[in-house]
């Protein structure tokens, strides 16, 4: 097949194709198979595919659940998707699962406690995915710790050491609460009510401090993290008159704030005003979506300034995820290959 058309011209048309159909396709000779499997392929494969928008219907989830048992998503990376089985005989379940390629891999605990927050990294060096579990005291929602397992390499979860936060910001906050945001590899806790913003390489797993100065902003109420952009830029952000006040962290190894206005909204979108607090956002990769109505959810590319109007159905469901369908396999995973 190669000797009658380029090599590049069969990636690039199999690029064009769902995911179920490339699965087919890895059947018709090794070397689609082995194109189809390579990771350059699949990154752009997955950023050229349109997303995938799940909702909740009372019970009903409208894309085909984990399994047939009731798991609760946590989080979703690459087209992966994190749950924990919430049924009342495996509750200690949690899994990583492809819901394009039906293929699981399965999960030890990550911690005793009743709730934890979790992310899936990419670490692109390494080719090598981890995952990060941070947690609060039993009880309340304030930050305690943290674990972290290398999939394909750990068969428990390592303990992560996190240094406790002692400065208040001393304003307006939401004492206790904690905010992940990962950006590339890089893994930052924000803890609503301090000073100290928590930085973690996921390489490495090194651990920094960084401070953040009390006058960023005048109220730190409804203050939220967002990604900036792939040099792991972090940036804190509130709206304000209409647009979003945003403190960029310059290089996240260095103390130093800049600060920037978004005007993310376009006139005839202002009047929604579900649209004027970022906890009614839902943030895909560098997307945030935005609950505009009962018809529409409106969408910013934080990274590259970008604005989208997608046509929904909101007013008998929940949105809970946004799916890149992807062709990722981690080691370890069963299902079909």
């Amino acid at each position: 097949m190669s000797e009658i058309m380029p090599y590049d011209l069969i990636a690039e048309i199999l690029r064009r194709l769902p995911v179920k159909y490339l699965l087919r396709c890895r059947c018709v000779c090794k070397l689609w198979c082995a194109i189809t499997k390579e990771r350059s392929f699949i990154d752009k494969h997955r950023t050229g595919c349109k997303e995938i928008f799940v909702y909740k219907d009372f019970l009903c989830y409208l894309l085909e659940d984990f399994t047939k048992e009731k798991y609760k998503y946590i989080t979703t990376k690459h087209g992966l998707l994190l749950g924990k089985n919430t049924s009342s005989d495996s509750s200690d379940t949690y899994l990583i699962r492809n819901p394009m390629t039906k293929q699981v891999l399965y999960l030890p605990r990550p911690s005793d406690h009743d709730w934890s927050d979790m992310r899936i990294i990419y670490l692109r060096n390494i080719d090598t995915y981890k995952l990060a579990c941070f947690y609060p005291k039993k009880g309340t929602k304030e930050f305690v710790g943290g674990r972290v397992l290398t999939i394909g390499t750990d068969l428990n979860w390592r303990s992560l050491d996190i240094p406790s936060c002692s400065k208040k910001l001393g304003i307006g906050d939401i004492k206790g609460e904690f905010d992940l945001m990962e950006i590339d590899n890089v893994v930052f806790i924000f803890r609503h009510g301090y000073c100290e913003l928590i930085r973690i390489e996921m390489e490495s797993e090194s651990i920094t401090t960084v401070m953040i100065p009390q006058d960023l902003f005048s109220d730190w109420n409804d203050v939220r993290p967002l990604p900036y952009n792939d040099d792991a830029m972090f940036c804190l952000a509130k709206f304000e008159d209409e647009k979003i006040n945003v403190q960029v962290l310059q290089n996240g190894k260095k103390e130093k704030w800049v600060g920037e206005k978004m005007d993310i909204l376009s006139k005839s979108m202002r009047k929604y005003p579900n649209m004027m607090n970022l906890r009614n956002y839902h943030l895909n990769e560098y997307w945030l979506w935005i609950y505009a109505n009962e018809d529409y959810l409106y969408a910013y590319d934080v990274r590259a300034k970008r604005r989208r109007i997608e046509k929904c159905d909101l007013s008998r469901k929940t949105l809970v995820y946004i799916l890149n369908p992807s062709l990722v396999h981690l080691p370890g995973m069963q299902g079909k290959n």
